[in-house]
């Protein structure tokens, strides 16, 4: 009859309003459970100043900030962007954020040019720091990472997993004959995040510092 339809119509509604209210409250709780979407990555030292332990070569010098300035070589070794760096070993650069930021990872444009004695480093190392004296475990990479270089050109190290957080980055290239580095990437958010330490405590009396 017309009264039983009328409720069994009532019945229909009733039941899709308590299906979708259960909707609603399964979805509402998947996206509150949901992690934080990750920040926009940026370049955490582009035009910074950087400490680095032994000059490069007076014929290829630093002319200022040149690791930092953005500016990427091309594959000749006369191009102004690079610096060139001749034997003993190392070279150590130190960054200093500012505070404590995400990060990422980090990037190393080397040049390779076997014929002029240009070689890419045997290994590419990332240290990181909260607070300039606790460094972490090194992170490196190897030649091999980049697969075979098909004559002169420009390569680049990527340096991944690193610890999350950090003030300080040291990055540590092998040096054999010559080595010809253009820019450092450090790749993360810039925001600060606060710590319950001090961040204060790098040491300038260090050696690596180049001072």
């Amino acid at each position: 009859c017309k009264g039983e339809r009328g409720l069994q119509s009532k019945g229909i509604h009733v039941h899709r309003a308590v299906l979708v209210a259960c909707i609603l409250v399964v979805f509402g709780s998947i996206v509150q459970a949901a992690p934080e979407a990750p920040g926009k990555r940026t370049n955490l030292v582009s035009g910074l100043p950087y400490w680095i332990s032994f000059a490069p070569d007076s014929s290829y010098p630093d002319a200022g900030g040149e690791l930092t300035d953005g500016v990427k070589g091309s594959a000749s070794l006369r191009d102004p962007a690079w610096q060139g760096h001749l034997r003993n070993q190392f070279r150590v650069v130190t960054f200093d954020l500012g505070s404590v930021k995400p990060i990422d990872y980090v990037t190393v444009g080397v040049l390779y040019d076997p014929n002029a004695g240009i070689n890419l480093s045997d290994y590419v190392a990332v240290y990181t720091s909260v607070n300039g004296r606790e460094w972490s475990s090194p992170r490196t990479v190897r030649p091999a990472s980049l697969g075979v270089p098909t004559g002169v050109s420009r390569q680049e190290y990527p340096i991944r997993s690193l610890e999350p957080m950090a003030r300080y980055v040291r990055v540590v290239l092998s040096v054999y004959i010559w080595t010809f580095v253009d820019e450092i990437e450090v790749w993360g958010e810039d925001r600060a995040v606060a710590v319950d330490e001090p961040t204060d405590l790098l040491d300038m009396s260090d050696p690596l510092l180049g001072l």
